[in-house]
């Protein structure tokens, strides 16, 4: 995996980097997403990070998915989430 990009700018007491955008302040990660995937995320959908680390915002370290998936790799560490997703990926492309 490449190496994080660490958010510059302000972080919230859990190290999330947040920005604010018109008055609002955001997460730093989620809007990286949404660059990325071209849209916004959803009510019920979250930035997950695979490297496990708050401060990331690279994009390429985010994946759409939901609060119950976010809860488990928590508990599971985002390592082995990460290793699920790119033992599927290899199945599908290799």
């Amino acid at each position: 995996m490449e190496e994080c990009k660490l958010w510059p700018g302000g972080k919230d007491k859990d190290g999330y980097g947040r920005v604010k955008i018109h008055g609002r302040d955001l997460f730093a990660h989620r809007i990286a997403l949404e660059i990325k995937i071209g849209r916004k995320l959803n009510r019920d959908e979250v930035a997950m990070h695979l490297c496990d680390n708050p401060p990331c915002f690279n994009p390429n370290h985010l994946k759409v998915g939901n609060a119950r998936e976010n809860k488990q790799m928590e508990r599971d560490g985002a390592e082995t989430l990460a290793n699920k997703l790119l033992s599927g990926w290899k199945d599908i492309y290799l």
